[in-house]
């Protein structure tokens, strides 16, 4: 794939500004995302399945709002539908809110959702996909599972 990722900035959904910097040393998935995605919605059990069997200190997810405003992806998560679709468990990773047509979107080319970029420990692009596949999938474990050896 190539390229590494670039050093932008994101605010979380509390505000607080955060680095893609930040994210060095950890494998880090990127889950560009929207409200309104009904591909990106279905994912999400999946994605909480795969945070909770890696190790935190390897491995991160971080989402990626593209939805108009914020407090849409705040509200998001208090719907009844959305608890129920995560057993009622909060999503275990972090999420940012770029708002449309961001810099991060087009600095990294993503133009469909959900798009997700996988980056090894040193920020090298490993991936680009639209769907969370098995191939996807074993990629990421077989790159934290190096980034714990070497």
């Amino acid at each position: 794939m190539g390229g590494t990722l670039p050093d932008l900035t994101g605010a979380r959904l509390d505000g607080v500004e955060e680095s893609l910097a930040d994210y060095r040393g950890r494998v880090v998935l990127l889950d560009f995302w929207a409200t309104w995605c009904a591909p990106c919605l279905a994912a999400l059990p999946d994605l909480r399945e795969l945070v909770n069997r890696l190790p935190a200190d390897r491995f991160a997810l971080l989402a990626i709002s593209v939805d108009v405003d914020r407090d849409s992806v705040t509200e998001f998560f208090t719907w009844d539908v959305v608890t129920e679709l995560l057993n009622k468990e909060p999503v275990p990773w972090t999420n940012w809110h770029v708002g449309e047509q961001s810099v991060l979107e087009w600095q990294l080319e993503v133009d469909r959702f959900p798009t997700y970029i996988l980056a090894d420990d040193h920020g090298k692009i490993l991936a680009r996909t639209s769907e969370l596949s098995d191939e996807l999938v074993s990629l990421i474990e077989r790159t934290v599972a190096n980034s714990a050896t070497g």
